[in-house]
C-alpha cells in the first residue's frame, strides 16, 4: 500500500509503501525530485 502526501504548496511530498511482509519504505521529495530514500525494518 502505497501513501502519499503534500504540503498545499504542492512544493514538497512524503510518501511511503508498506509491501505484505510489512516492509516500509519512506520518501521525501521536493519538486518531484527525490531528496532520500530510506527502508524501515
Amino acid at each position: 500500500m502505497f501513501k502519499m502526501y503534500s504540503n498545499p504548496s504542492k512544493v514538497g511530498w512524503l510518501g511511503w509503501f508498506e509491501d505484505s511482509e510489512g516492509k516500509v519504505t519512506a520518501f521525501v521529495g521536493l519538486d518531484r525530485k527525490v531528496h532520500f530514500m530510506f527502508g524501515l525494518n
